[in-house]
């Protein structure tokens, strides 16, 4: 139940924002471009990824990292 956030690079804006399940599972549909995730969670250190480059043609266009969080 963390806070996942999609972030475009270029303008540094909020495309979407996700709560994982139980399981801790989310999921992005995206078009082309740099993207960053977040992922917050009460008592846990918060995550940003690097970033993200689907700009190629045969990137795909769904995200679903595997991201662990560490307790803080």
């Amino acid at each position: 139940l963390a806070v996942a956030r999609i972030f475009d690079v270029t303008y540094n804006k909020l495309l979407e924002t996700q709560i994982t399940d139980k399981s801790g599972r989310y999921a992005f549909l995206v078009g082309r471009g740099n993207f960053y995730i977040t992922v917050d969670k009460p008592g846990y250190v918060p995550y940003r990824s690097p970033a993200i480059d689907l700009t190629t043609p045969d990137s795909q266009e769904v995200i679903k990292k595997d991201i662990r969080l560490k307790k803080i």
